[in-house]
């Protein structure tokens, strides 16, 4: 490649002149033969091939300088070069990294702030006819010009408008959309792809870029703007272990916080603020590397604060600021029931008597999940009832029916299996007096309420008639499927001990259905599928022909929220609050075994609620789970299948929120962690539904969705202040119909300070047409310019001839 071909033409000519008047030299005497000098000529003929031979080297020397100065001056270059400054138009596509790492600041300047001030040199430099297509990644969803061609004084008013987004950055996915910009505008056709960025080692995979950078004709030039000395310390996880909360209840907030850099960071206070007021302050010293955890002091939530059935408490944390402000917060939205959400059903229910040893099937567990309420108020209690007692008006407001000891349940199958396929969550208990040949009929139609068919007698006896030892159950800790098996602060080994010390005395033989080509049939033990099977039941997810109106009063909250992800069409990406991790969605699954390989836990779905069956019961008759520290698993069982009837509002940066309203004309308001208020449209969701879709947040933290109108004048750039001040300012500007907090959360990778190096870059896409920019000259990984080499070899060859020329002087033996 030649930057200035025009100099080797001149070079050429040059040269040839050389040639010319070294010929027109050798014959610039006329020859006269003279008698008397032909005594001389013998003598000096001797001399007259090394004089020659002289001539020629010099002339060759002459000649390569020229040749070695117009080829220095045409600027040789083995690679790709930018275009110059002033040149013809050009198609420059600024890929800009506004990803949260770019706000680490260094001189109270963001790394961001310096990537827009480059960007703006860069389409300086262009010729008025250039055009600019602008892609920031991640995309902010708030700029809506971006990605088209566009002048260079509009490109930099979009380049000034953008702000760090709390997001993840995806090289991969800005070099696609510069791939589809560049098949999209074929005008100019002279391309150039510039990328800058901080170099963080997560954004670049390199599988993912090689594949891309295939298919560009030109390399993608970097312009790195990574920190100098980089140290950051953030927080990864804000938890509630309980999951909700009860008023009057305690609770112990925990947090993670990682510190990253080359010096330790002593004695930093951890503040912890529930509804904007401080409520305690941790204090840690951390070393570069380590992640701790903090568990602040028990929170008691007052008993005056729950308004409805379900609320929400906002809980946040903060530390002190650093070079990157942004992580260091998080929030969490935990939820607020008035009481909790889940009834007992046994033979005593509230008549049970522990003086009299009449206890309940479901007692000791209702002791262990009251240890850390304050029964003082109805509001906290546990409710518990008799079999015979329950309706629709007392399942209305349940989210989970626990029921156990129950010997017959022909009186309300119907009702269970209604709330059940309603969206409710039914466990069942094979405690006390239950009855395998009575409870068979919820396995049959139209109930379909077991996960299988029960033999007709019970294994074991129960524990007071128990004479072998030999004879008693234990679960196989390698059988264990669910999140509630696994307790945080234990390895395998003690996990497995603590549930082999459990012994179950009585077990109900379950032999659970697998489906096969649309029906279910029954699997002994779960094992093979039996060849032949007679009258298999009926599919048991299948909808009730007789459609019922649902009476679950929570049930429309949690189908009006929905999660989404952004980037996919909202018609096939929804995802439905109700899809959680904790519990999977396939029919009869077994959760847990014996050690003889009965089931212990057994799941399915029924239309859009759950059925668990457990196998023996929790009494003493049946167990000693219930002085087991194993019985945890019950409540944090209990506590999934809660949390999965509960609206999603806690969400990540890159995730998207929608909620359907009943009012279209209404006037919803997003404000965001930084006080700023703004509108939000409501649009069509589906078919004849309205609805608020928030596609991705650009900041982690509190966010509050409000319907209602705004009192004053401004909605725009809120005085930032305490938490208090901000919610009074708050109150005073939105007069709201409604309020949903969302707590959320931004990604961890990009809080990690580890940068990719030059040498880096180059190893691994040093073959993939990838360049790097310094100071607005290109200088390539691998090749260089050429020229200077060329110019230098010129003088040197020119200086050869000086002194050689000089040397023949002083001898007096210049000819030419």
């Amino acid at each position: 490649m030649w930057l200035a071909p025009w100099f080797l033409i001149g070079g050429l000519l040059a040269s040839l002149g050389v040639v010319l008047i070294h010929l027109m030299h050798r014959r610039r005497y006329r020859i006269v033969h003279w008698a008397a000098m032909e005594f001389l000529l013998q003598a000096s003929r001797r001399n007259r091939r090394m004089i020659e031979l002289r001539d020629w080297l010099l002339m060759v020397l002459r000649v390569a300088c020229l040749s070695l100065f117009a080829i220095g001056m045409a600027r040789p270059h083995w690679g790709h070069l930018a275009p110059p400054a002033g040149s013809s138009a050009v198609h420059l596509i600024v890929m800009i990294d506004d990803s949260l790492s770019m706000g680490y600041k260094e001189l109270d300047k963001s790394l961001l702030d310096y990537a827009k001030e480059k960007a703006k040199e860069l389409i300086l430099s262009l010729s008025p006819e250039s055009r600019v297509t602008v892609i920031p990644f991640p995309d902010p969803a708030e700029l809506r010009d971006l990605g088209v061609l566009c002048s260079r004084e509009e490109a930099r008013d979009l380049i000034d408008s953008l702000k760090v987004v709390d997001q993840k950055g995806d090289v991969a996915a800005a070099l696609q959309n510069a791939i589809q910009a560049c098949a999209r505008f074929a005008q100019p056709k002279q391309k150039r792809l510039v990328l800058i960025s901080d170099m963080q080692r997560s954004n670049f995979p390199t599988d993912g870029i090689a594949n891309l950078l295939e298919k560009l004709s030109f390399p993608v030039e970097l312009l790195p703007v990574r920190p100098i000395s980089a140290s950051n310390t953030w927080i990864e996880s804000l938890s509630c272990p309980d999951r909700f909360l009860i008023p009057g209840a305690e609770t112990r907030f925990r947090v993670r916080i990682r510190h990253e850099g080359a010096e330790p960071r002593p004695a930093l206070p951890i503040q912890l603020s529930v509804k904007g007021q401080k409520v305690a302050v941790q204090t840690v010293d951390l070393v570069p590397g380590q992640t701790v955890e903090v568990i602040f002091p028990p929170y008691a939530l007052e008993k005056a604060f729950q308004r409805e059935d379900l609320d929400w408490l906002d809980v946040e944390v903060s530390i002190l600021s650093d070079g990157l402000t942004e992580d260091d917060r998080f929030a969490l939205v935990v939820p607020v029931f008035k009481a909790f959400p889940v009834i007992f059903v046994d033979r005593f229910g509230p008549k049970e008597d522990p003086r009299q040893n009449l206890l309940g099937e479901t007692y000791f567990l209702r002791k262990f999940l009251t240890a850390t309420f304050e029964e003082t108020t109805e509001s906290s209690s546990i409710r518990a009832c008799p079999f015979d007692q329950i309706s629709r008006e007392l399942l209305s407001n349940c989210r989970v029916l626990v029921v156990a000891g129950i010997r017959d349940p022909k009186e309300k199958l119907s009702l269970l299996t209604e709330y059940v396929r309603l969206g409710g969550n039914l466990v069942i208990f094979a405690d006390g007096e239950f009855d395998p040949v009575a409870w068979n009929r919820a396995a049959d139609d139209p109930y379909h309420l077991l996960p299988g068919r029960l033999e007709p007698v019970l294994a074991g006896r129960p524990a007071s008639l128990i004479l072998n030892p030999q004879s008693l159950f234990q679960i196989d800790p390698q059988s264990l499927i669910g999140e509630w098996f696994y307790i945080e602060g234990m390895n395998k080994d003690e996990l497995a001990d603590l549930y082999r010390s459990v012994y179950f005395f009585q077990m109900a033989q379950l032999i659970p259905y697998q489906r096969t080509k649309g029906t279910f049939v029954s699997v002994p033990s779960g094992l093979a599928q039996p060849d032949n099977v007679d009258s298999p039941p009926a599919l048991y997810a299948t909808p009730s022909d007789v459609e019922v109106p649902n009476w679950l009063l929570w049930a429309h909250s949690l189908k009006r929220e929905e999660t989404h992800n952004p980037a996919v069409r909202s018609d096939v990406s929804s995802e439905s609050t109700t899809e959680k991790s904790g519990i999977s969605d396939s029919d009869a699954r077994i959760l847990a075994r014996f050690a003889t390989g009965q089931p212990f836990m057994v799941t399915t779905s029924l239309g859009d609620g759950r059925v668990i069956f457990v196998s023996s019961g929790v009494s003493r008759e049946w167990s000693t789970l219930s002085a087991s520290y194993a019985i945890i698993v019950l409540d944090r069982l209990l506590r999934t299948l809660v949390e999965n009837t509960i609206p999603r509002r806690n969400l990540d940066t890159s995730e998207g929120y929608r909620i359907i309203v009943d009012d279209p004309n209404m006037t919803w308001h997003i404000v965001r962690p930084d006080g700023e208020i703004s509108p939000i449209s409501v649009g069509a969701i589906r078919g004849q539904q309205f609805g608020v879709d928030v596609r991705g947040f650009s900041q982690r933290g509190l966010h509050r969705l409000v319907c209602g109108e705004v009192k004053t004048g401004t909605t725009r750039e809120m005085t930032a202040g305490s938490a208090n001040f901000e919610r009074s300012r708050l109150a005073s500007t939105l007069s709201g119909y409604e309020e949903i907090l969302l707590g959320v959360r931004g990604p961890l990778e990009e809080s990690l300070p580890e940068y990719l190096t030059d040498s880096d870059l180059e190893a691994n896409f040093g073959d993939r047409r990838l360049t790097t920019l310094t100071g607005g000259l290109l200088q390539e990984a691998r090749n260089r310019e050429w020229w200077p080499w060329f110019v230098v070899a010129a003088l040197c060859g020119l200086l050869a001839e000086l002194g050689w020329l000089s040397s023949l002087r002083s001898r007096n033996e210049v000819s030419s």
